[in-house]
């Protein structure tokens, strides 16, 4: 098996693993996007996109999504080890769809607010390196007037307005973001949006 190949096999085990250890952690009392941020059911979006590759979701909470991103990482990893180098690149393709559309965005503030650190920082580190949401100069046509990365700009409360709802929340929340951006580039627009929706 050429070397290039073995390692991809490799990095994308490694990474099964580390979503597993991610849902693990999250088994119980874990909100899901539609809580965290509220005017949204990825319900049916999830639906498609597990049954597309013929896995049944437990749910549509942060646990049972990553048990999904795991599968799809000990999906790529196989494939690699196989030989069917299609099926590695599609499951590769759905996982970083799915961490940039149904994860990063609710799962790392809820993460930050609850102590979660270390799988925020999974995240951010697998955002980085699949470059889901980098920082882009003049935004005109990717986003719709009146709107940034998370929806509308006059929606506030939570998330919206850059922390999730709980009682500790840094002092200065502008600050937070923008650090987070400059530590993470593969997901700094969403941090950027973040601290502006924080100042505001």
């Amino acid at each position: 098996m050429p070397i290039s190949t073995s390692n991809a096999s490799e990095r994308a085990h490694i990474e099964a693993g580390r979503w597993a250890e991610l849902a693990g952690h999250w088994t119980t009392q874990t909100p899901t996007e539609q809580e965290v941020m509220v005017i949204y059911n990825p319900g049916s979006d999830l639906g498609r996109r597990a049954g597309e590759w013929g896995h049944q979701l437990a749910g549509h909470d942060l646990g049972s999504i990553a048990l999904f991103a795991a599968a799809l990482a000990q999906t790529e990893g196989d494939a690699w080890d196989d030989g069917t180098f299609d099926l590695a690149l599609r499951a590769y393709e759905a996982r970083r769809f799915l961490l940039n559309d149904r994860i990063i965005h609710w799962a790392v503030p809820w993460l930050m607010a609850v102590g979660g650190e270390r799988d925020a920082l999974f995240l951010l580190d697998l955002g980085d390196e699949m470059r889901v949401e980098p920082a882009l100069t003049g935004r005109e046509g990717l986003v719709v007037r009146g709107e940034d990365s998370f929806g509308p700009l006059d929606q506030t409360g939570g998330v919206w307005s850059g922390w999730v709802g709980v009682s500790v929340q840094p002092d200065d929340l502008h600050g937070f973001w923008t650090d987070l951006a400059d530590d993470h580039p593969g997901t700094a627009q969403l941090w950027l949006d973040l601290a502006t929706r924080a100042r505001l």
